[in-house]
């Protein structure tokens, strides 16, 4: 059974965070459209961001809130130290995940290095029973790689899901079951990725393009900064097989994400996630009254 899509676009281009930040959100919530909240569940948000900071940069501070929510930055290039107000720090460079775990709560700021920098977050939904729970980091520095012998297709496994994909059991622990991957296709390449029974599924083209096999006889193109959304995943009653194609000249980097849906109502405010407008009410109250993160 080969896998169908529902979306494919290219990513907006987005100019909030000032001139020396390029960034593109290829998912953004907005509480307007909850059928599209239903087809990415349980993803939340995606930017691919580039910045070159000055030193200048780096000494300024923007704390914000997080509660309801986990993150997993992936950084490409440079460096981002993090630190919160629970007095807990760290730095994550090339190749390397910070995951954070908001929970019930944390005041948290990203510094990035000096110089270029360019890296993916991705924020995922938690489930009620989990939205109030301690916030936890993890910084991973050695994720697996592996290449695929066929297709010569380097594949750097961030998380492997409960399927435990390509064998490998990865250190990074979400409250849903997801899986993560970055592949980089060599050019005039078919390869075939399976797609484990129950999940949702997008694919995001950080550099490159790729034709995508939706089904028999039909190929989507992805180009540089697209997104595509595996349709209805988990309604399968079977795997699925989704076959990604370079062309003879240019090979493609992605990211495929996968992940089980919560099925639970989503409302937004800003760095609040949680089920209800009376419980955004209540992150607001807490911020104010200095007790988000107590």
């Amino acid at each position: 059974m080969e896998a169908k899509f529902v979306v494919a676009e290219k990513a907006p281009r987005c100019h909030e965070f000032g001139p020396t930040v390029e960034m593109y959100r290829a998912i953004a919530g907005d509480n307007q459209n909850p059928q599209m909240d239903i087809l990415y569940d349980p993803f939340l948000l995606l930017d691919d961001f580039k910045s070159n900071t000055t030193p200048q940069q780096r000494k300024i501070m923007h704390p914000h809130p997080h509660r309801g929510f986990e993150t997993i930055t992936y950084l490409l290039e440079g460096g981002v130290s993090h630190q919160d107000s629970k007095g807990n720090k760290g730095h994550i460079s090339a190749g390397q995940i910070q995951h954070l775990c908001a929970g019930r709560g944390v005041i948290h700021d990203e510094i990035p290095d000096e110089g270029l920098g360019h890296g993916i977050q991705l924020w995922i939904n938690m489930p009620k029973k989990d939205k109030m729970t301690k916030p936890r980091y993890q910084d991973i520095k050695d994720l697996p790689q592996i290449v695929d012998e066929k297709t010569k297709t380097k594949i750097t496994v961030l998380s492997s899901s409960s399927a435990k994909l390509y064998g490998v059991e990865t250190k990074l622990q979400t409250k849903v079951d997801m899986a993560y991957l970055d592949l980089e296709i060599p050019p005039n390449t078919i390869f075939e990725q399976t797609i484990p029974i129950g999940f949702n599924g997008m694919i995001y083209v950080i550099q490159g393009g790729v034709r995508v096999q939706m089904q028999e006889g039909e190929r989507k193109h992805l180009e540089m900064h697209s997104v595509g959304l595996l349709e209805e995943m988990n309604t399968r009653t079977q795997e699925s097989i989704v076959k990604l194609e370079t062309t003879k000249n240019k090979g493609v980097k992605l990211l495929l994400l996968l992940g089980k849906p919560i099925g639970e109502p989503i409302v937004r405010y800003g760095p609040f996630v949680m089920n209800t407008q009376d419980e955004i009410q209540k992150c607001i109250q807490d911020y104010r009254n200095g007790t988000l993160d107590k």
